[in-house]
């Protein structure tokens, strides 16, 4: 069910917003697609914390500890995979010059949010959304 939610969260976001901006409603009022929008990377996080933590959890078992232990411990573990690969999406991949911040660049609100929901980033390094005429 965790890795169904996962994938199927993924994969309706692709279809949904393929070609589209990356936040819809971002510059209009469309704030009502904005919230559906939310809606996919959102799930995909519960799912992904979820899978990994029902993959880690019988591991933890076997290793002794108590249930309730072992089923903390791996949503505590699925939730630190997840935010290492948040803090990776949010190291820039080419040096910032001297003398340059980087919040000085406008797009800085986009790439945070990108990088909390990742499942969206992927999408969009993949060519998945439109970046012209989008507002930022």
């Amino acid at each position: 069910m965790a890795i169904a939610l996962t994938v199927v969260s993924f994969v309706e976001l692709r279809n949904r917003y393929h070609g589209g901006c990356l936040i819809p409603g971002y510059q209009s009022d469309g704030t009502d697609d904005l919230l559906r929008f939310l809606i996919f990377p959102t799930l995909f996080l519960i799912g992904f914390i979820w899978s990994l933590s029902e993959l880690v959890y019988p591991w933890l078992l076997l290793k002794g500890m108590r249930r309730l232990d072992a089923r903390w411990l791996s949503i505590a573990l699925g939730l630190a995979v997840y935010a290492a690969v948040s803090v990776g999406w949010m190291i820039p991949p080419v040096p910032v010059e001297r003398g340059q911040s980087r919040w000085e660049d406008g797009r800085w609100q986009i790439q945070e949010f990108t990088s909390v929901f990742w499942s969206v980033r992927v999408l969009a390094e993949t060519g998945n959304f439109s970046h012209t005429s989008c507002g930022y």
